[in-house]
């Protein structure tokens, strides 16, 4: 925790037109994971995410991209005590919470509400980096 603190003191931007404290662009790195074809899964590779994550305090972000799944959505966030540095955020208002779990600059999002249970077509893990803009 004390590493994510110092990295986000030493990133601090000015104050965005959202009000935002700092401001990431984050980016898959890698995406893996099914998409349902003919009523079964079948494993597949996605295409890179590119996202805007704007940090609101040490509880709330909010998450932009081109994506209806991550389009303009609040995060509530919480540390981690294991493993130590790690900032656990899901979708305020949702079953699954579209959870992202942040460490300094690295990032693991999820998509865990799939067809097999009447969801979105997808299930999917992927890993990234973010960057301050």
């Amino acid at each position: 925790m004390q590493r994510l603190l110092i990295f986000c003191c030493l990133t601090i931007m000015a104050c965005s037109p959202a009000g935002a404290i700092e401001v990431l662009h984050c980016t898959d790195t890698d995406a893996i994971g099914y998409q349902w074809k003919n009523g079964m899964p079948s494993a597949t590779r996605y295409v890179p995410l590119s996202f805007v994550v704007k940090i609101n305090g040490p509880t709330e972000r909010i998450i932009d991209s081109p994506s209806r799944d991550y389009n303009d959505q609040k995060y509530r966030c919480s540390a981690l005590e294991n493993p130590p540095g790690t900032l656990a955020c899901a979708r305020m208002n949702s079953a699954t919470g579209y959870p992202i779990n942040f460490r300094d600059n690295r990032f693991e999002r999820v998509g865990n509400l799939s067809a097999q249970i009447g969801g979105s077509p997808d299930l999917y893990v992927a890993y990234g980096q973010c960057e301050p803009f």
